[in-house]
């Protein structure tokens, strides 16, 4: 059902009938998201794409660049260091519990390998990470 819903949407890009969002520096053109039971349609700014006409008729609210997604600010200026304070806040909170636990220096090292490694992997294999960020999170 799911992947139907999405042939649909991208043969109506394809044909010209639906006009996706275009991402910056000549990026890809977005059209849609899905995610288990959600999807949410991009669509590019212009008086025929009025995005509040569009979801009252298909019965969906509409929102605002940039959003929320997966944990992933969709939209945002990926440059700017303050749109990634959300990752290193992750990092620093996980830190702070697991100082308050009484773990060895060994168990705190297996528990960062294999947790907090994790994190940047999804964010970074999705945007280039600022020099600073990484600077922050190693620190």
């Amino acid at each position: 059902m799911v992947e139907a819903f999405s042939n649909m949407i991208s043969k109506a890009v394809a044909d010209g009938i639906f006009k996706g969002f275009r991402t910056p520096n000549r990026g890809p053109v977005v059209s849609h998201l899905l995610y288990a039971d959600d999807a949410m349609l991009l669509r590019e700014w212009s008086e025929t794409n009025l995005v509040k006409d569009t979801a009252r008729v298909i019965g969906c609210k509409s929102g605002m660049m940039p959003f929320l997604h997966l944990g992933i600010s969709v939209g945002a200026n990926v440059n700017k260091v303050n749109n990634w304070n959300r990752i290193v806040d992750v990092f620093e909170k996980r830190l702070a519990v697991w100082k308050a636990h009484s773990l060895s220096i060994g168990g705190r090292v297996v528990l960062i390998k294999s947790v907090l490694e994790s994190l940047p992997v999804y964010y970074f294999s999705l945007f280039k990470v600022p020099d600073k960020v990484v600077e922050n999170l190693e620190i």
